[in-house]
């Protein structure tokens, strides 16, 4: 108590001085440039030989354009190109009626939360976290999974055909044949600066959109997540929900799937990533294998 009643007047002096200084200097600049301009004045209205030359070949300031175009698409065209191989996922558990999924009497599916997902191939393949289709309290795969489209079809009952915590990578499918498989692009390629766009069901707010830049790279999130692999760094707001879902690159190109974010209240714009080169392993044996061979 004694330490945050001195920070808090520790503050306050400075916020009075910070003024206060403020406030002076302000009296005095004033004071100068009233100064400074009756000077100016005056030497004008007493000058009478013509000394007052005008510079013709003065430099003037040049304002350019400004454009959001780096050398690749739109925002609206990034989207737009990743619309439809984005999904969102809702998760259901069987729970009683008094909301436990473990007390005696009568069932039923709850919907108990949700993600977003990405096509990697027309027949149904889906990329998503583990986090997303597994109970992390007692680590089970929730008791059904289903996926949307953007077109507003739904496919019940997707089969995970493989998950894994360490990663937090995932794999479902669903019984399909004409879906649209996002273009996956090189994350390695990524550097600080390069302007990115999270799409997913942020905060059950389907298919939103959030821009950025990468802030950071092959950052170690280890301690709090578990996580085995470096993730990129974003500022793209990563929200609940967009769990699975695509962080893409300027060219329209899948380059990390979104999967954590520093929630504080202290902090701000810390999301997190997982590199598409990095998880491209992961999935190839989660799809071929069903776990992470080795």
């Amino acid at each position: 108590g004694a330490i945050i009643a001195l920070s808090v007047v520790g503050v306050l002096a400075v916020l009075v001085l910070t003024i206060t200084v403020a406030f002076s200097l302000g009296r005095t600049i004033s004071s100068n440039v009233s100064d400074i301009g009756s000077t100016v004045t005056d030497k004008k209205d007493n000058d009478s030989t013509g000394d007052n030359v005008i510079n013709d070949n003065a430099p003037t300031l040049n304002i350019t354009d400004w454009s959001d175009n780096d050398g690749g698409l739109t925002a609206t065209e990034v989207i737009n190109k990743n619309l439809d191989s984005t999904v969102v996922i809702t998760i259901y558990q069987m729970k009683n009626s008094n909301n436990s999924a473990y007390a005696f009497g009568t069932a039923s599916l709850t919907q108990v939360g949700s993600g977003s997902g990405i096509v990697m191939t027309k027949d149904g393949y889906i990329i998503t976290n583990w986090h997303v289709v597994t109970d992390t309290d007692t680590g089970k795969q929730y008791d059904e999974v289903d996926v949307t489209l953007h077109n507003g079809k739904v496919y019940k009952n997707a089969k995970v055909i493989g998950a894994d915590q360490s990663t937090d990578l995932a794999v479902i499918k669903v019984e399909a044949t004409d879906l649209s498989p996002a273009e996956f692009g090189d994350s390695s390629k990524m550097v600080l600066g390069t302007r990115v766009i999270a799409l997913g069901n942020a905060g059950g707010l389907q298919w939103s959109a959030t821009q950025g830049i990468i802030s950071g790279l092959a950052r170690d999130v280890y301690e709090d997540t578990g996580y085995s692999i470096k993730c990129l760094q974003t500022d793209a707001a990563i929200n609940p929900g967009n769990s699975g879902g695509p962080l893409i690159n300027n060219q329209g190109q899948v380059i990390g799937i979104n999967s954590a974010k520093i929630a504080s209240t202290d902090v701000e714009g810390l999301g997190f990533s997982i590199p598409i080169n990095e998880a491209k392993t992961i999935i190839d044996d989660l799809t071929k294998y069903g776990y992470v061979k080795g």
